[in-house]
């Protein structure tokens, strides 16, 4: 059914004009506007609002010509109607140098006083002063003396080991412009989701956005999931 007034050409809106509001946050619509096609460039334009809700902004336009020298105009929408998020979170495992291990010293020892079949080689580093300094290298786990391959939990050969490591996406839609400042930044939550045990914090890592429209942006967060120690707040904000 057309909404037309009797003698007037200009464009008018339809009956059908709709709004959908979905689960993700989002609003979308329709809007269908007839007339004459002398007054097809008083049509709408990308950015206006929806006729029936201003956070809906045109994204879209098509035009028809139709018979007796007249346009259709059907234009779609975008919006955001709340701050929905999705988040998703995918468990793994991180290689670290068996160095780095909270229990290092109680299970290899120290240079001066190995365990496990552990070695070092003392080293001397010359600086470009002339300035000499002594460190001790760490070679690795060899076979010896409680440290063979065949013996019970040996590290022979290992130089490496696996700790608990996890990645949480967050996608959203928003108004606001993404601000690239927040990337290696530390957090101690995620708003919609709960740190498993043995991770203390997260650190935003990454944040691709595409904008829709004019005004709005789909925004995907990743973070990486810290041990219990956590990342440090010496390195990162």
């Amino acid at each position: 059914m057309s909404l037309d007034i009797k003698g007037d050409e200009r464009l008018h809106l339809q009956t059908g004009a709709s709004i959908t509001e979905n689960d993700d946050g989002t609003l979308t619509g329709t809007a269908v506007f007839i007339g004459a096609a002398r007054f097809e460039s008083f049509r709408p334009r990308m950015g206006d609002s929806h006729p029936f809700n201003p956070k809906c902004e045109c994204t879209s336009i098509s035009l028809e010509t139709m018979t007796n020298d007249r346009v259709k105009v059907v234009c779609s929408y975008f919006g955001i109607s709340n701050d929905t998020r999705r988040v998703s979170y995918t468990a793994g495992v991180a290689s670290e140098d068996v160095q780095l291990h909270p229990d290092f010293e109680k299970f290899a020892g120290t240079p001066t006083a190995p365990k496990g079949g552990a070695r070092w080689a003392e080293r001397i580093s010359t600086y470009d002063d002339g300035e000499e300094e002594e460190y001790y290298e760490f070679l690795g786990f060899f076979n010896g003396k409680s440290g063979t391959a065949e013996g019970k939990d040996s590290l022979v050969g290992t130089s490496n080991y696996l700790t608990p490591s996890g990645t949480v996406e967050v996608s959203y839609y928003t108004s606001r412009e993404p601000q690239m400042k927040r990337l290696a930044t530390i957090h101690n939550k995620i708003k919609g989701w709960r740190k498993p045990d043995g991770v203390k914090n997260l650190l935003l890592t990454d944040m691709p956005y595409r904008q829709i429209g004019r005004s709005h942006y789909q925004v995907t967060e990743t973070y990486l999931a810290s041990d219990s120690v956590g990342w440090n707040p010496k390195l990162y904000k």
